[in-house]
This record gives C-alpha cells, sequence and structure tokens, in this order.
C-alpha cells in the first residue's frame, strides 16, 4: 500500500517539474496564446481585430448607485492597498518566471520613399545587431521594401517555466492575502 502512495508521490513530482511551454504567435494584427505541456497543445486565447457587431437592443439600466457605498471602501482602504500590492507582486513574480526559450521574428518595413526606408532600415539593422546579442535563441529577419508602405511584424516566440514554479508563487500570494481583511470588507459591504 504506502508503494503506491510512493509511486503517485513520484508521479506527481514528475508532473511538476516537467517544463510548460507558452507560445505567443503574431500574424499581421492577430495574436494567438497557447499553453503547450506533456506534448499536448492548450489554445488560450486569439486575439486580432475585432469582428463587426450590431448594436444590440436597449434594455433599462439598473440603478446600482444605490448598492454602491463608498463608506464600506474607505474604512477599508489599507485591506485594499494590500490586495493591490500582492496582485502587482504576483503578477511581477509570475512574468519574471518565464524564461524564453526560442523565437522568429519577421519585420517588413517600407515608407514608399526609397530614402527614408533605407533610413529606417539601417536603424533597425543596429537594434536588431544590440537585440541579437542579449537574445541569441531569437532569429530576426528584417526586411526592406522600397515600394511600399508597410509596417509588418509577424513572429512566434516560445516562453518556458516549471508548474511547480507557478504553483510555488500562486500559493504563496493566496498566504500572503488579508483575509481578515478581506472577509471584513465583504461583510460590512453587504450589510451596508
Amino acid at each position: 500500500m504506502i508503494w503506491w502512495l510512493v509511486g503517485i508521490a513520484v508521479v506527481v513530482a514528475a508532473l511538476a517539474v516537467l517544463p510548460i511551454d507558452l507560445i505567443c504567435e503574431l500574424r499581421g494584427r492577430s495574436l494567438r496564446l497557447r499553453v503547450r505541456w506533456l506534448g499536448l497543445t492548450y489554445r488560450i486565447t486569439s486575439m486580432g481585430a475585432p469582428p463587426e457587431r450590431e448594436a444590440p437592443d436597449e434594455e433599462p439600466a439598473e440603478d446600482h448607485a444605490a448598492q454602491f457605498n463608498p463608506g464600506a471602501l474607505w474604512r477599508h482602504r489599507q485591506t485594499l492597498l494590500n490586495v493591490a500590492r500582492e496582485a502587482l507582486d504576483l503578477t511581477r513574480r509570475l512574468v519574471r518566471s518565464w524564461r524564453l526559450k526560442s523565437g522568429e521574428l519577421e519585420l517588413q518595413v517600407g515608407t514608399g520613399d526609397p530614402a527614408s526606408t533605407g533610413m529606417i532600415y539601417g536603424g533597425l539593422a543596429a537594434a536588431i545587431g544590440v537585440f541579437s546579442r542579449h537574445w541569441p535563441q531569437v532569429q530576426v529577419d528584417c526586411q526592406a521594401r522600397f515600394d511600399k508602405r508597410i509596417m509588418e511584424l509577424d513572429g512566434r516566440l516560445v516562453f518556458r517555466s516549471r508548474p511547480v514554479i507557478l504553483v510555488g508563487h500562486l500559493m504563496r500570494s493566496a498566504i500572503r492575502l488579508p483575509w481578515r481583511g478581506l472577509w471584513q470588507l465583504r461583510r460590512d459591504y453587504i450589510s451596508s
């Protein structure tokens, strides 16, 4: 019986340290985010130019002003500041836990005027040289288009982290939240 528990613990530990990849793909004006873990790929979101929407039918607006009590929020301002500080700290730690694994960027630049296109291309070539020294795992291809006006960036970046690191950051933030103050805020806000 104990060996089953040890086996399950080893499998869970192995899954926690296997790398997880965040894949960001930029094509034209659309951005696609996907997560790859254990050989499976999950789409997080696709963002692009918003589709045309029809105007919604107007519905009567509810009166939320009568329910809002700024006094409850003011009394608990320190709790809210602590929650905001912890949210910013969590965001910072989560962003820093991802490491750039690989990438390809393709940039096309053109102004329609060959002289200004050449000047812009020269500046970009110098910037790409500096960029390539700091991030050699990213391949950058810049093309000058002297015949038309264009500024287009296509690319794919892959970031890597480990689930145990991400879960550790989330657990640390959950422990550090001022739960008592949040509970009192909820109670005061609902009762008023």
